[in-house]
């Protein structure tokens, strides 16, 4: 008996970051939260940056070393509550603002395992 693929998700939204808007896609493959480098930046974020880099294990099974930086994250799905995180500071695929991944799934719907 063969053991079928696994098939990650991804949902589009916008949203608003500190009253900016956010293009943001939620990940159901992702570990973690990251938000993009350039919305930091726009927004004047405080980035704390840590010694120790974070590794991030991909999908292919190879990783990938980056700096690890945290920023605080408040921020509104359109329809949802509003949402506190510390996600990564990371470059975001098909250039989105913020990824929420499992964190922001299971906070959102505690039956999610």
């Amino acid at each position: 008996m063969s053991t079928p693929n696994k098939i990650h998700g991804y949902l589009q939204q916008y949203g608003h970051f500190r009253e900016h808007p956010a293009s943001t896609f939620v990940g159901s493959g992702a570990s973690f939260n990251a938000v993009s480098p350039r919305l930091t930046e726009a927004l004047h974020s405080n980035v704390h940056e840590y010694s120790k880099p974070l590794i991030i294990h991909l999908r292919s099974g190879s990783r990938t070393v980056r700096p690890c930086r945290v920023v605080n994250l408040n921020f509104q799905l359109i329809g949802f509550h509003p949402y506190n995180s510390k996600p990564f500071v990371l470059d975001i695929r098909e250039g989105n603002d913020i990824l929420l991944g499992m964190p922001w799934l299971v906070e959102t719907n505690r039956d999610i395992d």
